[in-house]
């Protein structure tokens, strides 16, 4: 869902770590790039903390600290999270992370509960739905990413919010 927005980082010259599961889609990704040298796939399931924590350090040590997060991590994995913040930290001065966030989630509730490190610029990006000719929809892989660069651009913002947050009574899931 977020393949627009390595895409885009990997044009901007980052060096892009991606953590990915599904060996196909990172290869259709990297196949879409102009720069696949700059990105670097990690295959793990991020929700297996211990697992995160041995695949991201060598990308640190090979490349360069990471001075950029993107991360949506959906809410049964919450360590993972924690997992990323730390290692992070540890190898870094200062870093930006976007948090990507699921339309049900309480940004100011998600923001309280974490504990950001000093080092740590966070900034919060709210995934919404469409209005369109008056009925609802998700918003789709490509919204996603473009709201998510538009976060990224705009570095001064701590909230954005991709689409719509309500009225509730709209929300596609509730239809």
């Amino acid at each position: 869902m977020l393949s627009g927005v390595s895409l885009w980082l990997a044009e901007n010259n980052y060096y892009v770590s991606v953590v990915a599961r599904d060996p196909h889609k990172m290869e259709r990704m990297i196949k879409r790039s102009a720069n696949p040298s700059k990105l670097m796939p990690i295959f793990v399931d991020y929700s297996h903390e211990d697992e995160l924590r041995r695949a991201l350090l060598p990308p640190i040590r090979q490349k360069r600290p990471f001075d950029l997060v993107v991360a949506w991590i959906h809410s049964y994995a919450n360590g993972a999270l924690y997992t990323v913040a730390e290692i992070v930290s540890k190898n870094n001065n200062r870093w930006k992370l976007y948090h990507l966030l699921g339309s049900n989630r309480d940004a100011d509730a998600v923001k309280a509960s974490l504990a950001i490190p000093d080092n740590c610029d966070y900034h919060q990006v709210q995934l919404g739905f469409v209005i369109e000719n008056n009925r609802s929809r998700w918003l789709t892989n490509d919204e996603i990413s473009a709201g998510t660069i538009a976060a990224i651009r705009n570095r001064n913002d701590n909230y954005t919010l991709i689409g719509e947050s309500g009225p509730w009574h709209r929300w596609p899931g509730n239809i």
